[in-house]
């Protein structure tokens, strides 16, 4: 009676002799026939052009069926790793040829010119900057009551890309404005003392309030007075400017009120330090797991598919930041990282199966 290896072997023979399995099929079919001189005179009948031998009961057949899906299962994995790999390669090339190269004051501003009152300001930049930002805080350094150490502050980051670069995408210039939204249900009837003073005593045309409001006459599309009793109410600020160039020196002061009366330092973000190290104690706690739990083969697999996670995590974390966890764009770096992480623990997965699948069949051989 035939073992379960020649029934196996006996239903890959055809497809051996016609050269259509895989390299490993074929080896261990070689590996068989050379040991099995029944197998050998089957298929040398079959290179012959005999007749094959009769089919092989159903039963005989369950070993081939399983090592069929078997070798489609890794073939599979092979193709989803290499897809994986591939997305993972290209997103951390998109990591480096997109991360900021932040500009000093000088490399990045050609000019500021303040709006009235500073509640506005056009910058134009230089042609290296491609790509900025700007942020307002309110800044109540002192006692509320202090109108010159209080107020709204606007902070603004320039920089430039590899990517940028490569395909010459520039930024020429941006208007800022603090709550410049017109209200156009506020209109002020310049003739009627009472509305004016019930709004604000200091206010006049084209002036500003102790509440930093702003009152415009209404004119026609070629710029004439309609009125001389009608104007818009618009609530717009004024602002102070600050350079912040991202590299540690102080930021700059561009015009308005210095509230931060010298040496200000925009900081970074530390928090990626956190993450990386949670990370890192996560792994650290899985591998002990993983040593204690050493003879429980299903433990073992579980806590190995587990550490992915926080290795995943580290190795993007590597790749993005290295060893320098500060980031001027959070949001940017741990969304890439997080992409990465996703990307690395899929592949993990796939090649554990693989290696799995790979262990099983030296088991079967």
């Amino acid at each position: 009676m035939m073992n379960n290896e020649c029934s196996i072997v006996r239903d890959l023979l055809p497809l051996c002799a016609e050269d259509m399995v895989a390299p490993e099929t074929a080896d261990f079919v070689a590996a068989h026939v050379a040991s099995c001189p029944d197998c050998e005179k089957e298929y040398a009948a079959l290179k012959s052009g005999a007749a094959p031998s009769p089919a092989l009961p159903e039963a005989e057949k369950a070993p081939l069926k399983s090592i069929k899906k078997a070798i489609i299962k890794k073939r599979v994995s092979a193709v989803i790793l290499a897809v994986v790999l591939a997305a993972a390669l290209l997103v951390t090339a998109f990591a480096f040829l997109t991360t900021p190269e932040y500009l000093s004051y000088d490399e990045a501003i050609a000019g500021i010119t303040p709006g009235v009152a500073n509640m506005s300001a056009e910058v134009e930049f230089n042609e290296c900057v491609t790509g900025y930002n700007y942020t307002f805080t309110y800044a109540p350094e002192t006692d509320a009551d202090d109108s010159e150490t209080n107020g709204w502050v606007c902070r603004l980051e320039a920089w430039t890309t590899p990517w940028d670069r490569l395909f010459r995408r520039g930024v020429s210039s941006v208007s800022i404005a603090r709550n410049a939204d017109f209200d156009s249900n506020a209109i002020v009837i310049i003739n009627n003392p009472d509305i004016i003073l019930s709004f604000s005593e200091e206010v006049d045309v084209n002036s500003i309030g102790d509440g930093g409001f702003v009152l415009w006459k209404a004119s026609d599309e070629d710029g004439a007075s309609l009125s001389d009793q009608a104007a818009f109410l618009i609530t717009a600020k004024p602002f102070s400017l600050y350079y912040t160039p991202n590299d540690g020196t102080e930021d700059v002061f561009a015009f308005g009120v210095n509230r931060a009366g010298g040496g200000a330092v925009s900081l970074p973000r530390l928090v990626l330090n956190y993450y990386f190290c949670g990370a890192a104690g996560l792994l650290a706690l899985l591998i002990i797991a993983g040593v204690i739990f050493r003879r429980n083969e299903t433990a073992r697999k579980w806590l190995a598919r587990a550490a992915f996670l926080p290795l995943s995590y580290a190795a993007a974390h590597l790749i993005v930041k290295g060893f320098d966890g500060t980031s001027y764009a959070i949001m940017r770096d741990f969304t890439l990282i997080l992409l990465i992480a996703v990307l690395f623990f899929c592949a993990m997965l796939v090649a554990h199966n693989i290696f799995l699948l790979k262990r099983d069949e030296s088991r079967i051989a």
